[in-house]
């Protein structure tokens, strides 16, 4: 069974690196991005199955990258203290994250896979 690989689209490195090691403890391979340019370039490399991507981006807004990004399952990073609608995104979680509320929202990106197909 292929272990699922997650992008991390995330410009703060703490946050990226703690997020990361966070996803990684769980089983998960991630893959990290800390602009759209990035993450962009990183999903054409690699084989993804689902991004999680910080609101704020120095290049892009989330919002941009959720767009470019919409044959995978797509879950939003906020620091907003607002409720946030993104386009292309199945799930918006505000930072900061805890663990488990963490890896329960990757594995509702996961389960709702099977309704993306990444276009060659």
């Amino acid at each position: 069974m292929q272990v699922p690989r997650i992008l991390l689209v995330e410009d703060d490195p703490d946050v990226r690196e703690i997020t990361a090691l966070i996803l990684e403890s769980h089983g998960f391979d991630v893959v990290t991005a800390s602009s759209g340019e990035e993450a962009i370039a990183a999903a054409k490399l690699e084989d993804i199955d689902a991004a999680l991507i910080d609101l704020g981006l120095p290049d892009m807004n989330g919002r941009e990258l959720a767009l470019q990004l919409r044959d995978y399952p797509v879950a939003i990073l906020t620091g907003a203290d607002v409720a946030v609608d993104v386009p292309g995104a199945s799930i918006v979680l505000q930072k900061p994250l805890a663990p488990d509320e963490l890896i329960k929202a990757v594995k509702i990106l996961l389960e709702s896979a099977e309704d993306y197909e990444v276009s060659a």
